[in-house]
Order: C-alpha cells, then structure tokens, then sequence
C-alpha cells in the first residue's frame, strides 16, 4: 500500500546537521577556511584579469589613434572640419640640449592634451611669443622654483631670453618639454609643417583591423601619403587585450584551485563520517532512513558554505581592488561574485556526495567493523603482531590503518604543489623585454628631425 504522503522530517535533520556541527568545531573551522581560501583565490584571480583588462580600455577611451606627420596648414584644415574625426596639432620645434639631458621644444592645443591623456594643465597654454608652458618634472630637474605667472630665462636655440610662464604641466619621468605658442613657430619657420594626432570619432569597441582601415581611408580622400601616418602602437597594445586567453587562465586556475578544495574538503567529511559511523548506526537503528542521511550530511556542507563562501567572496573583493584599483567596476564585482559563489558551492556540494552516499548506507552492524577505543578501519596490514616501535613504524602503521583517507591526503597536497608550480612557472614565464619590444617594433631608437 502507497501512503499520499510521508512525515516532513526537514525539522528533524536540520536539528541533527546543527548538532553534528557543533561536535565537530576543528573540521568545521578547516573546511570553512578551505571554503574561503578557494573563494577568495577564484574571485582574486577573476578579478586580477578583468579588471586588468578594464583598465587598460579606460587608458585607451580618447586617446589618439594614429599620427600624421608633415602636414601643411591646408590639410589640417582639412582634418579639423571633418566630422569623422578629433584632431590636435602639434609642432616640433627641436631638441635643446639643458646640462646633462635634452629639452623637448614643441606647440601644442587644448584637444592635443585630450587625446594624450595628460593631466590637467596649471594656467593655459601660451598664445603669445613670450610666454611658454613647462612640465612639472624640467623643474624638479633644473631646481627651479616657479610658479604661474614667473619670469624664466631659457635658451630655446636662440639665445636665453626672458619668458612668462603661463602653465605648468604636471608630468613627471623625465618628460622635459617646453610648449609656446603657434605664432613662435610661426615666426622661426615660415611654412611650418606640423604633426595632427587624430581619433575617430565613437570607435570605442572597434577592432584594430577596423580603426586602421577607416584611418587609411580618411588619408587617401586628403591625399595623404601612407608613409606619412603612424599608427599608435600605445593604444593598439591597450585594446587588444586577448580575454578568450584571460578566460582560458581563468579556467584553469580556477580548476585546480576547486579540485584542491573538493579533495580537502571530501577527505575531511570522509574522516568524519567514518569516526562517526556509530553515530550513524544508532539513527539508522532507530528509524533513519538512508535519505534523510544523506540530507544531513548535504545540509552540514551547505552550513559551512554560507560561512566560507561570504568570507572569501569579501576579502577576494578586497585583494582585487587592491591589485587594480583603476579597473574596479560595481557590476562586474556582483557577476564575478555570484559566479564563483554558485561555483565553489557547487564544488562543496560534489565534495559531499559520496561521504553522504557512505554515511546512507551505514547499517546497526557496520559499527561493529569499528574498534571500540578506535573509529578508523582495521586494514589487514595493521594485524602484525611483531614489529618494531620505531618512528617511522608508527608513522607507516597510522598511515595503513585508512589507505583511503592517506590517499586523499597525499592526493590533496599533490594538487595544491601542482597550483603552486603552475602559479611560478606562469609568472616566471613573462618575458618584460618581449612585452617591451610589441610597443617599440621597429627599434628601441627613435629619431626625429625639426626644422629649426
């Protein structure tokens, strides 16, 4: 005959889970900092490479695209009147040597420092032949003290004059420049030929192959010479971030790092079922059925993941935001955080399926197999009667007691030297000179000639 219902025992397993967890403290602290740490290193990892990634689009959002070189005023007319693109004009005056290092002599406009990405400029950019800008870090370098609005001797190629500083611009390593006005360049060059940094403009999502593409178009209608536009290696190095790689690196640190948690995990839930399978007998005897064991055991994992997981979704956000703080992005933070927390619990949940399985099928007659001063099973090993009592004996003798529960530990402290290998090799394996020479590829030289 086939009940319509069955008693609601949830009440019950749920009294018997919080019990179990409270008689076991030492297993219940290891498997939530096992949780936690496997949290935190996913949800770290994650965060490392997106962010990383993020911040390396922020960087290249306005900045300037390619350069045209040598162009006359017709053109940058031209350039400045299509809609299809942002222009900023700069001249190249020279290079002047200052002591023991060179001082860059150059013109430069309000949308030129957009597209370079400089901080914001202290006073304005001169307008008049007598004043000049200067960059926070020829100061430091020369020792002068100067502020907006200061008169400053400097010989610019023609002899040390008096000029007003109107600006300063506050960059530093070794960017020594000088910036005057178009009419000082005017008036040195007659016909000067400037250089135009250029970006198209609402091309951010756009791939390399479609930014140069539209950029060489734009050149041919102005007639102009291929040889004469750069392409910026900067910014092309900063969107061409490769994230189905990040996600390949992603998934397989975040492998590793689950299955070394699974194993530690199982291995500790393993050992405490079979200390306890008198306990499990006794239930069965009075009337337990294997699935509200099962439930027990599921519950004490699920218990334990809402400790570990919070915390090391927490200090994982923590650890990333301190890694890259320009990346960090609130919504992204709250995917990745949901994402890793359903993954670890996950992985919780498999760790326990089979020490619940065993624990299900605990009978009143098994705890007999279990010595009454001992919880771990007798291997036939163990049965020698004549040994000696040495160190490394008694180690061996408790390693044979439970070949399984050896097992696993070996197994869990083989993948976590695997995690840490593959961690240095990884690490060890980035080339700074490699990565250097994909900005600079066509020497680590560049020479330009001015026209004064």
């Amino acid at each position: 005959m086939t009940w319509p219902f069955e008693n609601d025992t949830s009440a019950i397993t749920k009294k018997l889970a919080k019990r179990n967890l409270k008689a076991d403290k030492s297993r219940n602290i290891l498997i939530i900092i096992t949780i936690a740490l496997a949290t935190c290193l996913i949800m770290t990892t994650t965060l490392y490479f997106f962010a990383s990634q993020r911040k390396s689009l922020n960087d290249a959002a306005g900045r300037y695209q390619a350069i045209i070189n040598e162009v006359d005023n017709d053109t940058i007319t031209k350039l400045v009147n299509d809609d299809r693109v942002q222009v900023g004009v700069s001249h190249l005056l020279g290079l002047v040597s200052y002591g023991d290092y060179k001082l860059t002599v150059r013109s430069m406009d309000e949308t030129l420092m957009k597209l370079a990405k400089y901080p914001d400029l202290e006073g304005e950019l001169p307008k008049s032949t007598n004043e000049i800008a200067i960059t926070k870090a020829f100061l430091d370098r020369a020792g002068l003290s100067k502020s907006i609005g200061d008169t400053i001797s400097l010989n610019l190629g023609d002899g040390e004059k008096d000029y007003t500083l109107c600006g300063i611009l506050p960059v530093e390593n070794s960017n020594y420049s000088v910036f005057v006005s178009q009419s000082y360049i005017e008036n040195k060059i007659s016909e000067p030929a400037s250089s135009a940094y250029i970006r198209l403009n609402e091309s951010d999502g756009w791939s390399k192959a479609a930014i140069q593409a539209e950029l060489s178009t734009l050149c041919r209608e102005l007639e102009i010479q291929p040889e004469q536009m750069q392409f910026s290696t900067y910014y092309f190095s900063l969107i061409e971030q490769r994230s189905s790689q990040y996600i390949t690196v992603i998934a397989f640190i975040s492998l590793i790092i689950a299955l070394a948690c699974t194993l530690v995990i199982y291995s500790l839930f393993y050992v405490s079922i079979a200390r306890k399978t008198k306990e499990y007998g006794k239930l069965r005897t009075i009337g337990a059925t294997g699935k509200q064991m099962k439930r027990i055991v599921f519950r004490e994992g699920f218990h334990l993941s809402r400790i570990g997981i919070p915390i090391g979704i927490l200090a994982g956000a923590i650890a990333g935001y301190v890694l890259v703080p320009q990346g960090w992005n609130t919504l992204m933070v709250f995917v990745i955080a949901a994402v890793t927390a359903l993954f670890v619990y996950l992985c919780v949940m498999i760790a326990v399926i089979k020490p619940a399985k065993i624990a299900a099928h605990v009978t009143p007659i098994e705890a007999v197999r279990y010595m009454a001063g001992n919880n771990d099973v007798m291997s036939n090993s163990t049965k020698v009667l004549h040994r000696s009592l040495s160190a490394k004996n008694l180690a061996f003798l408790n390693f044979a007691r439970n070949r399984k529960k050896t097992a696993l530990t070996i197994l869990s402290l083989g993948v976590c030297g695997i995690l840490l290998m593959a961690s240095s090799a990884y690490f060890n394996s980035i080339d700074p000179l490699a990565m250097a020479r994909r900005s600079f590829p066509y020497g680590e030289i560049r020479l330009e000639l001015g026209d004064y």
